[in-house]
């Protein structure tokens, strides 16, 4: 079972998460709060969390360093969704122990885009690295005269 742990104290925000993860094949469980977070965590072992940047009861920067802090058995990923593109905030996410971060507003295909680079580093416990380089975007050099 590929478990995903989702975490924001907007329930359109978790709702839309939620959707977009039960289409890959994920099962979802929600929570709005840091304290909630760090409890799933530790009594489900997911594979992956979406960490929002405000909970209810503190920042997401928060409850992800003290997720990591407690070392969670099976060590899961965690993608931090900033609000737009606060570069800033996803730097600290990054240094409190996140994986990656993705900037809302983002499509389904930012988000597969996201989850191969994870499986490709070995981050999502349960899921194969890709076997060729789909992990790498297919980008060229295009020089204008």
């Amino acid at each position: 079972m590929r478990l995903c742990l989702i975490a924001d104290r907007s329930d359109l925000s978790r709702r839309d998460l939620a959707r977009l993860m039960v289409a890959r094949g994920y099962t979802v469980v929600t929570v709005a709060t840091g304290a909630d977070l760090l409890h799933e965590a530790k009594l489900l072992q997911p594979a992956l969390m979406l960490v929002g940047t405000h909970l209810t009861d503190e920042s997401g920067i928060c409850a992800i360093s003290r997720v990591r802090q407690t070392r969670v058995v099976g060590h899961p990923a965690v993608l931090y969704v900033a609000q737009g593109l606060a570069s800033d905030t996803a730097f600290d996410a990054v240094v409190a122990g996140a994986d990656d971060y993705i900037a809302q507003p983002f499509d389904g295909d930012m988000l597969d885009f996201k989850l191969t680079q994870l499986a490709a580093r070995g981050r999502l416990v349960g899921e194969p690295a890709p076997q060729t380089d789909a992990a790498a975007p297919n980008l060229r050099l295009v020089r204008r005269a």
